[in-house]
């Protein structure tokens, strides 16, 4: 896990040359992270956002 944490950046340094990518990257993680809130809150039957 530790290594995984250490060499990420330097992989993703190469792609962070590009605007598009960063863009991209940022797009992604940010889906990630709502796709997980909103499934945990399904599973946990949590009331909805709105």
């Amino acid at each position: 896990m530790l290594g995984v944490i250490l060499t990420a950046p330097a992989s993703l340094g190469s792609l962070a040359k590009s605007p598009v990518t960063v863009i991209v990257i940022l797009g992604l993680l940010a889906g990630g992270f709502v796709f997980l809130i909103l499934t945990l809150r399904a599973m946990l039957g949590l009331s909805t956002i709105i």
